[in-house]
């Protein structure tokens, strides 16, 4: 499993926007939650902040967080799934839902205790070497077969 990589300074001064294969990953997601119907909205990459109640860097401020906003339970423990059992193939190496936190580094599911619940829209954080990779059909492709086509 993709261990967590928190974000670290030098990536706070140096990324300015989201990173390519982040908004990959994102649009692979909305694109396929469409096409069965469900409205899954972007909730956004790129915000220049520290976590919510704590002092330590988003990932959203280095470009490697994702926000899916989800029209019900239904559909965010869905995805919430989903991202847990591609995280290898995926770069994912967090998900946060409904008070629930996954990481990759222990790859439990624990409480969220955060100042949001998360309650409206799932979280997913990316390792560097996937949130960078450049955005190609192949990588779409691939993110799509791993959450919504293959074994997961």
């Amino acid at each position: 499993m993709p261990k967590y990589e928190k974000a670290t300074w030098d990536e706070v001064r140096q990324v300015q926007g989201p990173r390519p294969g982040a908004r990959a990953l994102s649009d692979v997601v909305i694109k396929h939650f469409l096409s069965v119907g469900v409205q899954v909205k972007t909730g956004g990459i790129y915000n220049k902040r520290r976590v919510r109640g704590g002092t330590s860097w988003s990932l959203h401020s280095v470009g490697r967080g994702i926000d899916w906003m989800v029209p019900n339970r239904q559909t965010g423990d869905e995805l919430f799934l989903r991202l847990i059992n591609a995280a290898e193939q995926t770069g994912v190496c967090e998900v946060i839902w409904n008070r629930n936190r996954w990481d990759g580094t222990s790859n439990k599911v624990k409480p969220y205790r955060g100042v949001n619940p998360h309650t409206d829209h799932v979280h997913a954080g990316m390792i560097v070497d996937v949130a960078s990779h450049p955005d190609t059909p192949d990588l779409r492709r691939w993110f799509d077969h791993f959450l919504f086509v293959g074994p997961g």
